[in-house]
């Protein structure tokens, strides 16, 4: 079997790229072809999304490999949102556009769907759900947003499959009050912003807390400009991440998770069992969903209060997230099955 692995690899994200690993360990029967915004040996570029990409022309060599392959697969994230911006689904539907020129099938898996913003977002993603061959979900927001959505097939209920990759190294609650903050930059990190963070967390700090800074994506300017302000203004180091088993590394001893990033909550409350407060953008998006699976607490950039983190019983959450694991693995285990079972009955056709 020979399929395209379509996702956001190759922006050097520790989530995205612990989604690639997982397919190209998990699924060895199946020769894949990566493709990456920057093609390492062996992968291919991303199909034309911009006049830039388009003059470029590397994309043929994409077109060609699709022509004698079995199909893509979109591997896994929150691929078809307009939650930041409207090209991430313009950026998405160009690939389904080819398989269907092609008359290739193309395979939605382990896949986050919404929120929208924009009426011509949500009809984009909706020609896509519409003509996939397979669909797997991974949280149960995105299964909610489906149910009236017109299907070619029918969708499997699953859960981010890196859990699958990872080991717990935090198996009992731990009380050594440190709270690790995990930010992403974003156009809402405005001056006042940063203010209250700061002070926050020196807040924090004063009630005899220790504030760990975290970075899953140094590469990224703008991710690097926010995090120097904070430790510099926070007289604390950058943690650089670049892979989830350095990431898990960091939460060691972790009484809480404050994040922004959808896959350190993945690594902290599913696989080890760390409490988290999750920085949503907006109500319904995919770490408010998260937080609602795991009964964590969820506020925006905007709303953030340190009272919170001071009054929350962390204990009593690590207790309740233990039990999600296995829950959650089974879950994961659905979607590989009736993917590979899927994978294998086209490939024969």
């Amino acid at each position: 079997m020979r399929y395209l692995l379509v996702g956001n690899y190759g922006v050097r994200n520790a989530g995205d790229e612990a989604l690639r690993e997982y397919f190209l360990r998990r699924y060895p029967e199946v020769s894949w072809q990566v493709l990456s915004a920057r093609p390492r040996e062996g992968e291919l570029p991303r199909f034309p999304a911009g006049i830039r990409s388009l003059l470029s022309l590397m994309w043929l060599r994409t077109v060609f490999a699709l022509s004698r392959s079995n199909g893509i697969v979109f591997g896994g994230g929150s691929l078809f949102t307009d939650g930041e911006s409207l090209q991430a689904c313009i950026v998405w539907i160009v690939p389904v556009l080819f398989a269907r020129l092609l008359r290739k099938p193309y395979f939605l898996a382990f896949q986050g769907l919404g929120p929208f913003r924009t009426s011509l977002g949500e009809k984009i993603s909706r020609y896509a759900f519409a003509h996939a061959s397979y669909v797997s979900l991974r949280d149960t927001a995105s299964a909610e947003r489906s149910v009236l959505w017109k299907k070619n097939t029918e969708v499997v209920q699953s859960f981010d499959p890196t859990i699958s990759l990872m080991k717990n190294k935090n198996p009992t609650f731990r009380s050594k009050n440190l709270f690790v903050f995990i930010p992403r930059f974003s156009t809402e990190w405005n001056p006042k912003i940063l203010r209250k963070f700061v002070e926050g967390f020196e807040r924090l700090r004063k009630e005899g807390f220790e504030i760990r800074i975290l970075s899953m994506q140094s590469h990224h300017s703008g991710e690097r400009r926010l995090t120097e302000k904070l430790s510099h203004l926070l007289s604390t180091p950058v943690r650089e991440t670049v892979t989830m088993d350095e990431v898990l590394e960091e939460f060691k001893d972790a009484t809480c998770i404050i994040t922004q990033r959808y896959h350190a909550i993945v690594a902290a409350a599913i696989v080890s069992g760390i409490p988290f407060l999750a920085l949503r953008q907006f109500k319904g998006d995919k770490l408010d969903a998260l937080a609602g699976m795991c009964h964590c607490p969820s506020e925006t950039l905007e709303s953030f209060d340190p009272a919170t983190l001071l009054d929350t019983d962390w204990e009593a959450l690590h207790e309740r997230l233990v039990s999600l694991l296995g829950q959650y693995g089974m879950l994961v285990e659905q979607g590989e099955v009736t993917l590979r079972a899927a994978l294998k009955s086209f490939a024969a056709r």
